[in-house]
């Protein structure tokens, strides 16, 4: 029974992982909290305007792709789509909370 109880813990564990995370919780500067270094599981970090060009070029890709027919690259386009989407939705979420805020809010007035 013991081993089933840390099973679904660790399986809950996985389930609540994040795709993408900011990789330093106290930024020192306004721009650092603004423009956050994301942590993006199985790709490395990144800036968070960095994820949104890629983002963008992403979709881009997607259509010529997409007009050369050419499936399997889609598939793959869609799969690294997808995971800077979420990377950046997650991050999104994290900036948005009242601690985030508060953190850009004592920023701004240090300036």
């Amino acid at each position: 029974m013991d081993n089933m109880k840390n099973f679904t813990q660790l399986k809950e564990q996985v389930l609540e992982e994040k795709v993408g995370t900011i990789y330093d919780k106290t930024p020192k500067t306004l721009e650092d909290a603004e423009n956050p270094e994301v942590l993006v599981q199985g790709f490395g970090r990144l800036r968070l305007n960095q994820i949104n060009d890629l983002i963008r070029k992403k979709i881009v890709e997607l259509s010529k792709l997409s007009k050369s027919k050419n499936y399997n690259g889609m598939k793959s386009t869609m799969k690294m789509l997808n995971l800077f989407m979420d990377a950046a939705d997650e991050v999104g979420k994290e900036m948005s909370t009242s601690q985030y805020k508060r953190k850009l809010t004592m920023l701004r007035k240090i300036r």
